[in-house]
């Protein structure tokens, strides 16, 4: 029912997501699992821009209304 906050804990969420992947890759040592995980940080990223581009656009319709 409140989509700006369902999407700042989206973003938050991502922003985590990504910290923590970052911070296995720095672990790791078996070259096809840091492959694997350095994908996933993409599609993470990719979903944290997602999420950010729809919040600002509800904010800045917010505001306009």
């Amino acid at each position: 029912t409140q989509p700006t906050a369902m999407l700042a804990a989206d973003i938050a969420a991502e922003t985590d997501a990504i910290r923590g992947y970052e911070q296995m890759l720095c672990k790791l040592t078996n070259p096809t699992l840091s492959a694997l995980i350095s994908r996933i940080v993409l599609d993470e990223q990719l979903h944290l821009r997602c999420f950010k581009d729809m919040y600002c656009e509800l904010m800045n319709n917010a505001e306009n209304n």
